[in-house]
């Protein structure tokens, strides 16, 4: 379960949280290419000790897995944050 910020007056304003989160989770996304444009291959991996193929490919799992999980995780942020601001922002009619 995602953590979310408390807005209220003494602390960060939501515009800037936004701003902040944003920026993470568009780098978090741009990391996400970066190892996923690795040449990943067991021809790397083969002249070393038995099993170190596997453990490459769990680290490199876990890596993307933690990602994806910080990408969600902001995202749900964002997403409250989004709501925050709409709900104080006057509505034009």
């Amino acid at each position: 379960m995602t953590t979310l910020p408390i807005i209220h007056m003494n602390g960060t304003s939501p515009e800037r949280l936004f701003e902040q989160y944003e920026a993470a989770y568009y780098k978090i996304g741009h990391a996400i290419d970066a190892l996923g444009a690795v040449e990943f291959n067991q021809r790397d991996y083969y002249p070393g000790a038995p099993g170190l193929w596997t453990d490459a490919v769990k680290q490199h799992r876990a890596w993307v897995e933690g990602l994806n999980r910080a990408e969600n995780e902001i995202g749900e942020i964002l997403l409250h944050l989004h709501e925050d601001i709409g709900k104080r922002k006057p509505r034009a009619s």
